[in-house]
């Protein structure tokens, strides 16, 4: 440990190289915050890898020189919602994200709960991050790729979004008078040749999130001609 105030001493102490090369979808690797004071038990401070190297940095060089256990927690503290921000950032400039996606991706990525609803949340109120537009352009791009409504259903519901706060769902997206048109046109792109085509069709179709009715009546229509 280093010294960088009378009475307060501290360090910060980054992963290995090795171990930052993490596999799709695990907890990245954290850096842990050392610290202790004249009069106080050691404690270990896990943060984000980025927020490590930054705080480091700036310790290093005098940049920040926290006096008091309060006050290194509270550069912790701002360091970790800039960088939170920053993340954010960058991810919405690829595509749009659910709230619940961004909160679960910044949690693996090591923020804290705290930080993670305090700036989703002003995402959200500048309209930056909206379930509601999410969930329709979602809803576009999967009828556009042949989905059946339950599956979108199912999806949304994963990304943390009621289909109720989709505006127009179902009808703006689904007529009842073509999903099985519709479902004929996608099943029969396809072969389904081999023993029992039907039960084929049925799972495909079902698996796509069309009706078990409309799956089977598709099936019949294909196995027939």
């Amino acid at each position: 440990m280093g010294e960088n105030a009378p009475g307060l001493e501290w360090c910060v102490v980054l992963p290995e190289r090795d171990a930052r090369r993490t596999t799709l979808g695990s907890k990245k690797p954290l850096a842990t915050v050392l610290f202790s004071t004249a009069d106080g038990p050691k404690e270990r401070r896990p943060v984000p890898l980025a927020v490590g190297k930054a705080l480091r940095s700036k310790l290093e060089s005098k940049e920040v020189n926290p006096d008091s256990r309060a006050e290194l927690l509270h550069v912790i503290r701002m360091l970790e919602e800039t960088y939170c921000r920053s993340r954010i950032e960058s991810l919405l400039n690829r595509r749009d994200y659910s709230e619940k996606e961004l909160r679960e991706r910044l949690t693996s990525d090591g923020y804290s709960r705290s930080a993670v609803e305090r700036i989703v949340g002003g995402f959200v109120e500048t309209g930056l991050v909206s379930d509601a537009r999410y969930g329709e352009l979602f809803v576009r791009s999967k009828v556009n790729a042949g989905w059946g409504q339950k599956k979108i259903e199912v999806e949304l519901s994963r990304r943390g979004i009621d289909v109720s706060e989709v505006p127009g769902w179902p009808y703006e997206f689904f007529n009842p008078d073509d999903e099985f048109e519709r479902a004929l046109g996608i099943a029969s792109a396809r072969s389904f040749s081999g023993k029992d085509p039907y039960a084929k069709v049925v799972r495909f179709l079902a698996g796509r999130g069309f009706s078990y009715s409309v799956a089977r009546d598709v099936a019949s229509r294909l196995t027939k001609e």
